[in-house]
């Protein structure tokens, strides 16, 4: 009796130990951030840009920034800008979209448009939120001398975040972009993810 016992209390001993070890080592993504998080919970933070666009009349000017939401070495979404002055006319588009196939949505005010929302700091992300998968839209601004158009939430926002939802592998994880635009003036601060 007593060998049986102990075999069976060493086999019970190791299939427990595996078991302990294996939920151990299982990392589980964050299901959020929090607009502004920089620190804790497996975040990345990107530190200071301190990208600042002022066009100047009669010229054109084309910016892209390619974003690694998580640091995990594969781009998520492309920050565009693009404006041109002249004489008569005035166009501004700042957008964002996934980078190639990546799977990356965007948080949107509203079903009905592909517009980037303007989320407050200290606001849960997560996938509560209304997420557009494909390219959305902050600020567009067009002028000739017979029409003009403008669209977009984010023309005169300060400090405010773009919600980012994108995969790494199997994990979802999600990321916030700090912008403020003002006219065709462009301020890109930090962004930061979830991940490893």
């Amino acid at each position: 009796m007593g060998f049986k016992f102990k075999t069976f209390y060493l086999v019970f001993l190791s299939c427990f130990a595996v078991v302990l070890t294996a939920g151990c080592n299982k990392h589980k993504y964050p299901d959020h951030i929090i607009a502004g998080e920089k620190s804790g919970r497996h975040i990345y933070y990107s530190g200071s840009l301190g990208i600042e666009i002022y066009p100047h009349s009669n010229t054109s000017n084309f910016h892209d920034w390619e974003i690694d939401i998580n640091n995990d070495g594969t781009n998520d979404c492309i920050l565009e800008y693009y404006a041109s002055i002249g004489l008569g006319s005035q166009s501004c588009q700042i957008s964002i979209k996934p980078v190639g196939s990546q799977n990356c949505a965007f948080v949107i005010a509203n079903s009905s448009g592909n517009y980037v929302d303007t989320i407050p700091s200290n606001t849960i992300i997560d996938d509560n939120k209304l997420w557009h998968h494909g390219g959305c839209i902050l600020y567009h601004y067009a002028h000739n001398p017979s029409t003009t158009s403008k669209y977009g939430l984010w023309d005169g926002v300060k400090n405010k975040y773009v919600g980012v939802r994108a995969m790494a592998g199997e994990h979802t994880i999600f990321g916030w972009l700090r912008i403020e635009i003002n006219g065709f003036n462009l301020k890109f601060f930090d962004y930061a993810g979830t991940g490893d």
